[in-house]
């Protein structure tokens, strides 16, 4: 084989083994994710419902309401 075709077939090789593991990467967070939520929806039903007056009880930031919204899952809990 010529050099530069092995050249070449060795950058498309290298660039699907980076894709490879950028998708895996995003499945791994997706995952990690969908599973913090979980967690949160489980600790809406283990502890009380955060009171405004007593600044006590269970809560999720914006952040975490909008990372669940974005995989589907609705946490019944205050945000703040």
């Amino acid at each position: 084989m010529n050099k530069t075709i092995e050249k070449i077939l060795l950058i498309i090789v290298f660039i699907l083994f980076i894709i490879a593991i950028c998708g895996l990467l995003i499945d791994g967070a997706n995952k990690t994710e969908i599973a913090e939520c979980t967690k949160w929806e489980k600790q809406t039903q283990e502890y009380e419902r955060y009171n405004e007056k007593t600044h006590t009880g269970f809560y999720i930031t914006k952040w975490q309401d909008e990372q669940c919204k974005a995989h589907g899952i609705e946490i019944n809990a205050t945000v703040l």
